[in-house]
């Protein structure tokens, strides 16, 4: 059997999906939409390659759903990249194509000026937990550039992320960024000035 693209399921609550790393036979978490070539179906799992993200080129597995289905579906890919523009004084957050949200970082640690990529997110954040009621999705957090602890996320404290507080709304960015890609490790980018 030949691989086939697939992408990882909306598994709920979270839209994260637990799978077992090959060659270090650690469990991983994998977001939904991230990228795999299904390699093979046996002894009730499923085989893949991972093709972005956290753990790019990494080999490993996962139980099937059950006889007839899986957590690796095919579907019509990602879309476009996400082009985002945070405005610091204006403590917006617009995303083109689906609107703009009240955000907001800390003064004191400011995101810095630039143009940012914001990565395919790499695993769940327990800070995001106190906005669940808002978002099942408020522990996915996309990091901001490709270095350092500055992400954005939902939530009321900022300690030098892109903090959106219109946290209703988490679910709608979330969709929208998660479906989106720039490259294997990215949804899109984000001018920050």
């Amino acid at each position: 059997m030949s691989a086939e693209i697939r992408y990882v399921e909306n598994v709920s609550p979270g839209g994260w999906l637990n799978v077992r790393l090959t060659a270090s036979n650690i469990v991983a978490p994998l977001p939904y939409m991230l990228k795999v070539s299904f390699e093979k179906r046996t002894g009730g799992r499923d085989y893949f390659k991972i093709l972005e993200g956290l753990h790019i080129d990494k080999e490993a597995s996962v139980s099937e759903k059950d006889a007839h289905s899986s957590y690796l579906v095919t579907g019509s890919g990602h879309s476009r990249p996400a082009i985002c523009e945070f405005d610091k004084t204006k403590k917006t957050f617009k995303i083109t194509g689906l609107g703009t949200f009240t955000a907001f970082t800390d003064p004191s640690n400011p995101v810095p000026n630039g143009v940012h990529e914001i990565e395919i997110p790499a695993a769940p954040h327990d800070l995001g937990s106190g906005y669940l009621a808002f978002s099942e999705y408020a522990k996915t957090w996309f990091r901001v550039g490709n270095v350092g602890d500055r992400f954005l996320h939902p939530g009321r404290v900022s300690l030098g992320c892109i903090t959106v507080d219109e946290t209703i709304s988490w679910t709608q960015i979330y969709t929208f960024l998660i479906k989106s890609r720039n490259n294997s490790r990215s949804v899109g980018t984000v001018n920050v000035k």
